[in-house]
């Protein structure tokens, strides 16, 4: 409870960085106390702290403080943490009640991470969707075909935004990330369902992957042969 009073938006930027860090550290570590213990109130409780801190004015989001950037990446460690403390019990799992949660403060927060040019928030924005979508319980498989179509969509719009080059290869191979993890995730499940969606998007993927391939980007060459 003291932990999560200093994460809080009221409190000084070192003090909730340090906070959502401990915080972060103990779910990594003892995820029982997740698992265990109130799960759906201390859930609820840090996503209650994390929301208002990420309703920012349009005309700021691109010129976000240094120090609510860390916080923020602070966010997503939480969330990746989060996502892997049932990893051993899928079955006994209550990520597929905060998917959709964690899903759109991932989306939040790699946006952020792009406008401010915060390749760590990008990174580890992107690690945690990996990680929410690889330990996602079957129940979810027709979200993550949903999210598949949408992450191809994501991939090809980011070939006509105007963002700096790096930039650019850090978000795609991003989202040739996501895609691998997905691909590895529905043929997991082995469900009909999941199948069809791999058959329907196959030809797509393979011609927007062959295409990044041309880059000479080590990051979106490793994560597109991995795709």
């Amino acid at each position: 409870d003291m932990l999560y009073e200093a994460s809080l938006l009221h409190q000084v930027p070192r003090l909730r960085e340090t906070a959502l860090f401990v915080i972060g550290l103990a779910i990594k570590n003892y995820p029982q106390i997740i698992t265990k213990v109130d799960t759906d109130k201390r859930i609820t409780d840090l996503i209650n702290a994390f929301e208002p801190s990420l309703h920012i004015d349009e005309q700021q989001q691109s010129n976000i403080p240094p120090g609510r950037l860390r916080i923020f990446t602070r966010y997503a460690s939480i969330i990746y943490h989060l996502s892997s403390a049932w990893k051993g019990n899928l079955f006994e799992s209550r990520i597929n009640t905060y998917f959709d949660k964690f899903y759109e403060i991932l989306g939040v927060l790699f946006n952020y991470g792009i406008s401010n040019d915060d390749h760590l928030l990008i990174q580890n924005a992107s690690e945690a969707l990996n990680q929410l979508i690889f330990n996602a319980t079957s129940d979810l498989s027709p979200r993550l075909g949903d999210l598949y179509k949408i992450t191809l969509d994501y991939l090809e719009q980011s070939k006509t935004q105007s963002f700096a080059p790096e930039i650019r290869f850090l978000i795609q191979s991003s989202f040739c990330s996501n895609i691998s993890t997905l691909l590895l995730k529905l043929k997991r499940l082995a469900k009909p369902c999941n199948y069809e969606t791999i058959s329907t998007y196959a030809g797509r993927t393979l011609e927007l992957l062959y295409e990044l391939l041309s880059n000479k980007d080590t990051y979106i060459y490793e994560e597109g042969l991995m795709a």
